[in-house]
């Protein structure tokens, strides 16, 4: 089975964890390129020498953890 380069891409939104990250930046300026709706950056920074590129590209960043307690899951 063959897929088009923005098959699955245009139109959906998107989260990439550790997108402030070089990989994660990457991947959502990638997901911008190819038509993505929307796309947000989930990462324990604030900032990286990737930040301006991301919100340039118009990727929301967010910064927060997606790591549970299993030892205290309500300690949100």
């Amino acid at each position: 089975m063959h897929l088009s380069e923005n098959e699955g891409v245009e139109g959906n939104t998107f989260v990439v964890t550790g997108g402030l990250g070089f990989v994660g930046a990457a991947l959502c300026l990638e997901l911008v390129r190819r038509g993505a709706r929307q796309v947000r950056s989930f990462d324990l920074r604030h900032s990286s020498p990737w930040s301006d590129d991301l919100k340039n590209s118009g990727v929301r960043c967010i910064q927060g953890s997606n790591f549970i307690d299993p030892l205290n899951p309500f300690s949100i």
